[in-house]
């Protein structure tokens, strides 16, 4: 036996069922044997072999699903007609006529049925072509033929079973998709067939959008194949590719149906029926293919199982047709879940705003009763910043307004309101024939339609939300994006067999598909900004004469939260509505300004300013030698003080800089203003004085006249090393003679360890460029330098020494030093003015 799961290794199955039928008069029952001259089918080597009685023991997978179904969306165009039947038997539905004589007026005779089906989710384009009508002329009539002719069935009529023109079909709708003649005389599409005429024809697939023909992966379903005529399709001598039922305790259960390969024509084979029954389980077949098209021939033929002709052949003739049917001798899955995400484009004002909507699309092929669902749930979620509301869901037949949704239990989550149980109430339910409105879960696609609104912790965020800021998609700029393939939707489904054992379960996950699953939602900014803090308004003022700009008075950091351009500008207003503050009131009080975006979203920011008597102006001026500096030490003004408002100067940073800075410069304070006061009415100006004065504004902390070897002999040091300069300066306004002095407070000292002193006196020495060195006895001071400034306020008395000239020297007397070691001494420099 064939495996049916190693065969399923392309997409979509297709289920076109084909009913074949003749109306012929007084047919004679003819017993269920296999033709004479063909081979038994249900003995071909590989051939699938069903018994219905026992449930399904092989299970196609879902995912290949496919039906046509005449859905609101179907439309009909034809081509090559010879005539149109309109409002057959008064009805909205028409038939397209094909007759043999035309033949050579056109290049392709057929039918085009838009939206004929949904494959993956996709819209099917089904083109019917007639290629070759090979009929004899009609009794009687030499030169007139019958027609061959395809029922389109409109929408409108779907459920209606009044006037059908085959009076055994129950409703308009089991007439998609017909070809042939009809029953019924009244309906003028009843023409009659002689025993060997013939008809090839095929089915092309399109997509409907890209008008591009495509392979389909299905299964034609026969029906009716009996002795009344023989059908023939391409066949590439692979019988794991049909089904057959193996029988049951029901009459007309088996399969009879005989079969020749290479019949009528090479690469074909030609099938013909046992009996001569119509719609009977012993005549259906269940064929699988891959194909952009399939190939079908009927033959009329004699109606009896010797295959040999009537007593009367050549005026023998009747009806000959065949119907699209849609149930599965196989048992077949539910499909995969396809999601299609909706772009929604409401903007704020919109109560559709925010919504997550999208649609799941869910194909439940038709199966025998035994061979439907056991079970069936769906699950899909949004993020948890949406709820789902059940009560907004709402299922269709996909392309139709009629609504299931009340054969489906619909549950949130216990754990989340973002999540949603869908369930088929009763998966294997038949229809009810004393409810003509009756409803079932077999056989349908549906659409399942989902809105998702923001609960209260949705908070936008560019990166969480997915969201779009970017000039060059303009398509998606501005649109939030959600991925509700993949996890966020699945299937699970269990088949039980009559026993009631799990025989076939799964779980799918929708295929997140670009361009497809990702539902799209327009956030539009929401604008924000700080206020400003410690506002100050000026009693009486008017304030949208003061502050035309209310923005850049009372706001900082105008924002909007997506940083979108197309957001932008934020326009700031007072806010309509709410009375201004009153300025005649002091004291604090609650400004609002309403924000706008470019899309029109607003904002209310509330404000908080204070209401104080008019300003005055607050000055701090810097008087140094008498004089003001301002072009190095500028006034410190502030217009925006209120009279009366406390000022602390020492808590001004930009005030206690500037005096920092004056007296790191050489200059001291002379007088001590008041510091801390109420602003007068008249404003106040504080002035701080300073005046120069002279000073070392360097010296060194060391001269370090390095380390000498002891020795009988006297010791000359010429020069000293200094860690810094000695500097004197002078910034008094009035620049007169200073006189530098230094003084010897320690002699130079080793200090031993235990604490006793070696101390070599009197051998610091100081060369002022005379002829006479200066001596440093302890404690004395001796001048080292009279001079004056002139230009510059800086002197520096350490550049003019040298080891030839100027400076500190070291004399040490021959055999003086009677201990080594460190010897340290201290010197003492300061500077006056020169009397």
């Amino acid at each position: 036996m064939w495996k049916v799961k190693k065969y399923f290794v392309v997409s979509v199955l297709v289920i076109l069922a084909c009913s074949v039928y003749f109306f012929i008069k007084n047919p004679e029952p003819i017993s269920a044997i296999t033709p004479a001259g063909y081979k038994d089918l249900s003995q071909a080597e590989n051939i699938n072999m069903e018994d219905d009685s026992k449930g399904a023991s092989v299970e196609i997978p879902g995912e290949y699903g496919f039906m046509f179904k005449l859905t609101d969306k179907v439309e009909y165009e034809g081509f090559g007609e010879s005539n149109i039947v309109e409002n057959i038997r008064g009805s909205n539905s028409n038939g397209y006529q094909f007759n043999p004589i035309d033949k050579d007026k056109y290049p392709e005779r057929g039918v085009w049925i838009r939206n004929a089906g949904i494959y993956n989710g996709r819209s099917v384009d089904l083109k019917l072509v007639i290629d070759n009508m090979d009929f004899r002329a009609v009794e009687g009539q030499p030169g007139v033929y019958p027609n061959f002719n395809f029922i389109a069935v409109n929408p409108l009529d779907k459920y209606s079973q009044e006037n059908k023109p085959v009076s055994q079909m129950n409703t308009w709708n089991d007439l998609y998709l017909m070809v042939g003649s009809t029953s019924s005389t009244l309906a003028g599409t009843s023409d009659k067939y002689h025993i060997g005429d013939t008809v090839d024809y095929h089915y092309e697939f399109y997509d409907s959008e890209s008008k591009q023909q495509f392979v389909l992966s299905g299964a034609w379903n026969f029906n009716n194949i009996n002795n009344l005529k023989a059908t023939s399709i391409p066949f590439g001598n692979d019988f794991r590719r049909m089904y057959g039922l193996a029988g049951s305790a029901e009459a007309d259960s088996k399969m009879d149906i005989g079969y020749k390969l290479d019949t009528p024509i090479p690469g074909y084979i030609e099938m013909y029926g046992g009996n001569n029954k119509v719609n009977k389980k012993s005549g259906r077949l269940t064929h699988l293919f891959e194909k952009n098209s399939y190939k079908m021939r009927m033959e009329r033929r004699y109606g009896n199982a010797s295959n040999t002709p009537p007593t009367n052949p050549d005026t023998n003739t009747g009806n000959m047709g065949i119907l699209y049917m849609t149930e599965s001798i196989a048992r077949i899955a539910p499909a995969r879940p396809i999601v299609f995400g909706e772009r929604n484009s409401a903007t704020h004002t919109d109560p559709k705003y925010r919504e997550l909507r999208y649609s799941i699309l869910q194909n439940i092929a038709d199966n025998t009763k035994l061979n439907r669902d056991s079970s069936f749930v769906l699950e899909t979620e949004v993020p948890s910043y949406y709820s789902i509301d059940t009560n907004s869901i709402k299922i269709f037949e996909y392309g139709t307004t009629e609504e299931f949704t009340d054969i489906f239990d619909i549950k949130k989550n216990p754990e989340s309101d973002s999540k949603v149980i869908i369930s088929a109430k009763d998966p294997s339910a038949d229809l009810d024939s004393l409810n003509p409105n009756s409803k079932v879960f077999n056989a349908h696609v549906f659409d399942i339609r989902i809105v998702a609104k923001p609960n209260s912790t949705f908070k936008f965020d560019a990166s969480t939300y997915n969201y779009t800021n970017d000039a060059n998609s303009p398509d998606d700029n501005g649109f939030m994006s959600f991925e509700q393939g993949g996890i966020k939707t699945k299937m699970s489904y269990t088949y039980k067999n009559p026993s009631g054992e799990d025989k076939f379960k799964d779980t799918l996950e929708a295929k997140i598909i670009d361009g497809q699953t990702k539902a799209k939602v327009l956030y539009e900014g929401i604008p924000d900004a700080d206020p400003k803090v410690n506002i100050k308004v000026p009693m009486g003022t008017n304030l949208t004469v003061a502050y035309p700009k209310p923005g850049e008075s009372f706001l900082d950091n105008i924002r909007v939260d997506t940083e979108n351009a197309i957001d932008q500008p934020v326009l700031v207003s007072y806010t309509s509505g709410k009375p201004l503050p009153d300025t005649s009131i002091l004291g604090e009080q609650s400004l609002w300004l309403t924000l706008t975006t470019a899309k029109n979203v607003t904002k209310d920011i509330e404000v908080k300013i204070t209401i104080v008597p008019t300003s005055a102006e607050l000055r701090v001026k810097y008087k140094i030698n008498g004089s003001d500096m301002v072009d190095k030490y500028p006034d410190y003004v502030d217009s925006t003080q209120m009279i009366g408002a406390p000022i602390n100067l020492k808590n001004i940073k930009q005030v206690t800089d500037t005096l920092t800075a004056i007296k790191e410069a050489g200059y001291k304070q002379t007088n001590s203003p008041t510091e801390e006061f109420n602003l007068d009415a008249s404003g106040n100006t504080i002035v701080y004085e300073f005046e120069g004065i002279l000073f070392l504004s360097s010296s060194p902390s060391i001269l370090d006249f390095g380390i000498e070897e002891a020795s009988y002999k006297a010791i000359r040091v010429n020069e000293a090393k200094l860690d810094r300069a000695l500097i004197i300066k002078d910034t008094r306004a009035v620049k007169q003679k200073w006189t530098l002095s230094a003084k010897l407070t320690q002699d130079f000292t080793l200090t031993e360890t235990g604490g006793t002193k070696k101390v070599i006196p009197n051998i610091l020495r100081y060369n002022d460029g005379s002829d006479k060195e200066k001596e440093f006895p302890l404690n004395e001071e001796r001048p080292l330098l009279i001079d004056e400034h002139t230009t510059s306020n800086e002197y520096d008395v350490s550049k003019t020494w040298d080891s030839k000239g100027k400076g500190f020297k070291l004399d040490v007397p021959g055999d003086s030093v009677k201990k080594l070691g460190k010897y340290q001494a201290r010197i003492e420099f300061t500077v006056n003015a020169t009397p």
